[in-house]
């Protein structure tokens, strides 16, 4: 995945009943961007549900403006 100017690495989790004690069924993506001896981490954490998808697009849509200087 490209984000800015540089290439990430994503990883999603996708809980469709609650995976933890607390809380909702959840949906967890992870942008890993590596730069020289940093590594930056932008998380998107929502609720999993019909609208599951079509948030997580627009949330990457944010992401992907990320640049680093």
């Amino acid at each position: 995945v490209v984000v800015g100017d540089s290439e990430a690495n994503y990883s999603e989790m996708r809980c469709e009943k609650i995976c933890f004690i607390e809380g909702i069924a959840k949906t967890m993506g992870k942008y890993f961007i590596e730069d020289g001896d940093q590594v930056y981490i932008l998380e998107i954490g929502i609720g999993t549900n019909e609208f599951t998808d079509e948030r997580l697009s627009e949330a990457e849509k944010v992401i992907k403006t990320f640049i680093i200087e």
